[in-house]
């Protein structure tokens, strides 16, 4: 396995605002004034190929990536592995981080295989990689002052340190659970030993047992014959049962059906009873009926006859009234000749008051 790291983007992660950084073949060395970048750029690779809870620093959160007064930063890198390109694509933002890993296809085509989730990304990388991301992050990679630790360290503390970095604590205690499961493989085999000694002397026994099994087997033979011609006749029996039930059924439907019918002739009864008195009242009744009728004849023979006198009298009434009409109208004739009369007096009495002082003085002379 080759992986060679190519290519590295930085866009608002610390002093870079935009900045590509190119990688050859074989060792680069990276170098410049504190502050001007360096290990930005070592955790920006170590944190593409990590995550970036291995490249942040004790005390550093991944906010502290981003460039100041930006709401987030992006990082490219570009690797290959095996003749194959890859990418990966971190966009960091305040207590946030997504991350893609990316392979180029023959198309010349990016393709996702893992990602944005933080988690699915390093469980790929670590596939890709073959070597755990803490091996990676402690072996390979060693903080700024680490390694001049080690060296000025005690010989125990060097091994101890190397034994944590190098993971051999956890092969020390994997020997001691080997050799407690070698312990408990041996004392198991002495268990399946002395249980295949006891099933050798169980198999001597095979040839009674065998016997017993086919006498066995005869009788089963036999018994299930015996269930079998059972089970036909408990066929049969249950056959006849339900035909039986439903005969059953069909007698309780009769039965219900002619007590309901005994109940409709005991109710017809009934009700013929009352009907016949109910008849004897109506005949007393139309006896009644026919008194009243003939009653009511001969007051309908009155009423005609009524009526034809009351015809007669408004015929005269009629003759009557136009009668009265015409004496009013005489009436009124009359009251106008009157009052014209009483004019024509009244204006003679006025000639004749002023003709009297002409009278008085005419028979003076």
């Amino acid at each position: 396995m080759m992986l060679r790291i190519e290519k590295l983007e930085l866009h608002n992660i610390r002093t870079f605002q935009n900045q590509s950084v190119d990688f050859s073949n074989g060792i680069n060395i990276v170098y410049g004034e504190n502050g001007a970048g360096k290990t930005t750029l070592l955790q920006a690779v170590l944190g593409s190929l990590l995550g970036f809870r291995y490249a942040t620093r004790s005390g550093t959160q991944i906010q502290d990536l981003i460039r100041d007064g930006k709401k987030q930063g992006r990082i490219r890198l570009y690797f290959s592995l095996n003749d194959k390109k890859y990418r990966v694509i971190t966009t960091l933002k305040p207590k946030k981080q997504e991350i893609m890993l990316q392979k180029l296809r023959p198309d010349n085509v990016w393709e996702d295989i893992a990602g944005p989730k933080v988690t699915e990304f390093e469980r790929e990388m670590e596939s890709l990689l073959g070597i755990s991301a803490g091996v990676l992050n402690r072996v390979i990679y060693c903080p700024q002052n680490e390694l001049t630790k080690i060296i000025s360290s005690q010989a125990k503390e060097r091994k101890d340190v190397f034994e944590r970095l190098l993971g051999i604590n956890r092969y020390r205690r994997g020997e001691i659970i080997t050799r407690e499961l070698i312990q408990h493989g041996k004392m198991e085999l002495r268990r399946i030993e002395e249980k295949i000694e006891r099933e050798r002397e169980e198999v001597k026994e095979l040839p009674r047992i065998e016997l017993e099994i086919n006498a066995c087997m005869e009788k089963i033979q036999q018994s299930l014959k015996e269930i079998e011609r059972l089970n036909k006749e408990v066929n049969k029996l249950e056959i006849a049962y339900r035909q039986l039930n439903q005969k059953k059924k069909k007698q309780d439907t009769l039965m219900g059906r002619l007590e309901e019918l005994g109940n409709s002739i005991e109710k017809a009864k009934k009700e013929l009873q009352d009907t016949q008195q109910i008849l004897e009242q109506k005949k007393g009744t139309l006896g009644l009926l026919d008194s009243e009728l003939d009653q009511i004849d001969n007051l309908i023979k009155e009423a005609e006859e009524d009526h034809r006198i009351q015809e007669e009298l408004e015929s005269e009434i009629k003759v009557q009234k136009g009668r009265v009409g015409q004496i009013l109208a005489e009436k009124q004739e009359i009251e106008k000749q009157l009052e014209e009369t009483k004019k024509k007096t009244e204006t003679l009495a006025t000639e004749i008051k002023q003709l009297v002082p002409s009278i008085k003085e005419l028979s003076e002379r």
